[in-house]
């Protein structure tokens, strides 16, 4: 099994057992400062993977810098949250468990 495949079982199991909308599994690229999106299932998922961002940016940055993890209930209350991601598969994050 190869490393791809390892994390589409990864989320999809984690959405099955959260009973989320969508999920994504991004990845840290130190050499490149960068945050890439890996794996994703559920609304909007062929748009975002393969998507890159910058590690300070969101609250996959966030947590990427701080080495802690985020629950945020509520995305439109929390200021590291980062819309363009949404922008670009059309889906409407509420929360996020990161």
């Amino acid at each position: 099994m190869d490393m791809q495949e390892i994390l589409s079982k990864v989320i999809t199991s984690t959405n099955e057992i959260f009973d989320a909308e969508a999920g994504s599994v991004a990845l840290l690229e130190p050499s490149r400062q960068e945050i890439v999106i890996r794996a994703a299932v559920g609304a909007g998922a062929d748009a975002v993977r393969g998507l890159s961002l910058p590690v300070d940016k969101g609250v996959i940055g966030w947590v990427a810098s701080h080495e802690t993890p985020a629950l945020i209930p509520d995305v439109t209350q929390d200021a590291r949250f980062f819309g363009d991601i949404d922008k670009s598969s059309g889906f409407h994050t509420k929360s996020i468990l990161c």
